[in-house]
C-alpha cells in the first residue's frame, strides 16, 4: 500500500499541513516527519511517493509541533491511496504520541478497520466493515471528542467512540501483518 503524491493532509483546527512528497528519494523519509516510536520500520520516499520500506512503520508530523504549536485534541488526517497489495496496509492516524500509540485506519482483505494501536504497534479493532478501497480513494480519520470516524471519498464508512487516547498528533501508519 502506497501513499501517492497527492498524499497526506494533517490539520490543527486553524492550520492545515499537506505533504505531497515531491522531493528527492530518501530512506528514511525526509522533511518534517519524525517517527513516534510505535513500530520498528520506516517510511521512505521513492519517485515522489511515500511508502513503507518493508517492516512496520509509523510516522507523524511531530516536528511540526515546534513550528505551528501544539496539535488540538480534535483533529484529522487523510491520505490518497496509491497502488497497494493485500499484504500491507497504510492509513492515516490521529492522536499519535511517542510511548502512547494512536488511532489509525487499516485496510486488509476487503475489510476496513479503525484500530487503537498501543505503543508497541499491537492493534485492537474498535470498528470494522467490508469495503472496497481503490487507488485514488481519499481515506480520512477524525477524532472529535470521544468519536472516531473513518471516511472514504467524503462518505462516512465507520464510526465508534473510545476514550483511551485524548491527545497527540495526526500522521500516518504502515504495517505488514505478522512482521
Amino acid at each position: 500500500l502506497l501513499i501517492d503524491p497527492n498524499g497526506l493532509t494533517i490539520t490543527e483546527l486553524a492550520v492545515d499541513y499537506s505533504d505531497y512528497f515531491a522531493r528527492p528519494d530518501s530512506n528514511p523519509i525526509s522533511g518534517p516527519w519524525i517517527g513516534f516510536g510505535m513500530l520498528a520500520g520506516q517510511f521512505q520516499i521513492v519517485s515522489g511517493v511515500a511508502e513503507g520500506n518493508g517492516a512496520n512503520a509509523s510516522y507523524i508530523g511531530g516536528s511540526l509541533n515546534t513550528t505551528v504549536g501544539t496539535w488540538d485534541d480534535d483533529q484529522y488526517s487523510q491520505i490518497t491511496l496509491g497502488t497497494f497489495t493485500g499484504a500491507t496496509s497504510t492509513g492515516p492516524c490521529v492522536r499519535a504520541k511517542s510511548g502512547q500509540g494512536c488511532y489509525g485506519v487499516a485496510y486488509l482483505g476487503g475489510t476496513a478497520y479503525i484500530q487503537r494501536y498501543n505503543a508497541y504497534g499491537a492493534g485492537s479493532t474498535i470498528a470494522s466493515g467490508l469495503f472496497t478501497f481503490s487507488p485514488g480513494d481519499v481515506i480520512k480519520i477524525t477524532a472529535i471528542g470521544t468519536t472516531i470516524n473513518c471516511y472514504r471519498n467524503g462518505s462516512l464508512i465507520l464510526t465508534c467512540t473510545d476514550v483511551y487516547y485524548t491527545s497527540g498528533a495526526p500522521g500516518m501508519i504502515y504495517f505488514t501483518p505478522g512482521s
